[in-house]
């Protein structure tokens, strides 16, 4: 279920830095501390800032190998918010997202790869409207001083660009990347508490 501001649990993984590894782990995310925020560019370069309230997920997380772990995350594209009322229904208009067709988008995980104790970068598909396409997301992670003695609070931040045009985000008038940029970033931000 979505449920506003609560996360997808794909960088859990990175928990595996601190204490015994356990056969699986539960980790539950900090709704309030977490975030999917997001940097479009229109006319002129002009910046359209905004996020998304909604989201969700599952993890299966193998703590002995976590390559093997794997995550989907479920995003709902109506819970679009950039603070201008006008610009939210916009973006979620049958032009760009077209949320009342494809009201959620999905990114499902294929693998985890660590590249140093605290980077790892996360490879898999964003399904979005009706296109799907390879995303690989870095990420940089680190406890949180605030972790307790019976959980790890782990601090992950990561940030991707993909292609609108190669989603169909951006139909008729506003496939010009004059009108709209071509790119559009991701910024995640999770606080996630595991257990030890």
């Amino acid at each position: 279920m979505i449920r506003p501001r609560s996360s997808a649990a794909v960088l859990v993984v990175l928990a595996l830095s601190a204490g015994p590894a356990a056969a699986t782990t539960n980790c539950v995310i900090d709704p309030a501390a977490s975030s999917v925020r997001f940097t479009a560019w229109q006319l002129f370069g002009l910046p359209v800032l905004g996020e998304f309230t909604a989201f969700g997920g599952n993890l299966s997380l193998d703590e002995a190998r976590p390559e093997r772990s794997s995550a989907e995350i479920v995003v709902d594209t109506t819970s679009v918010d950039t603070q201008n009322p006008d610009t939210d229904d916009f973006i979620r208009s049958e032009s760009m997202l077209d949320s009342t067709r494809y009201p959620t988008a999905v990114l499902k995980t294929s693998a985890f790869d660590p590249s140093s104790a605290a980077d790892m970068l996360v490879r898999g598909e964003l399904a979005l409207k009706s296109k799907r396409r390879p995303v690989a997301i870095p990420f940089s992670y680190r406890l949180s001083a605030n972790s307790g003695p019976g959980d790890r609070r782990v601090i992950a931040d990561g940030s991707f660009e993909f292609s609108r045009l190669n989603f169909d985000v951006g139909t008729g008038l506003w496939t010009s990347t004059f009108l709209f940029h071509e790119p559009i970033r991701v910024t995640v931000h999770l606080e996630v508490d595991c257990p030890r």
